[in-house]
């Protein structure tokens, strides 16, 4: 066999064994990044969902008649940051 057989075969062999594997991890770790991602946005998702309905409940609790009472209101701007009344 002539150098240059030989050359092309191990040039084969490395791009068989090394290149091609490799490229098959890269193409699988973004599918895998992509669903993590994917994954995140759900969790955060169903978190802002929670906070939501706590809200909710929250505002219902302190609204059964369908109106505000002076003490809840006053209630309310005691426990609200200074920062935030101005």
């Amino acid at each position: 066999m002539s150098r240059f057989a030989v050359m092309k075969k191990v040039a084969l062999l490395f791009v068989l064994g090394v290149l091609v594997p490799s490229v098959l991890l890269a193409l699988l770790a973004g599918r895998s990044l992509r669903d993590q991602h994917f994954v995140l946005e759900r969790q955060q998702s169903l978190l802002y969902q929670g906070v939501a309905d706590n809200f909710a409940k929250e505002a219902q609790t302190l609204d059964v008649s369908g109106h505000y009472s002076r003490p809840d209101i006053l209630e309310l701007r005691v426990k609200e940051s200074p920062a935030r009344r101005s």
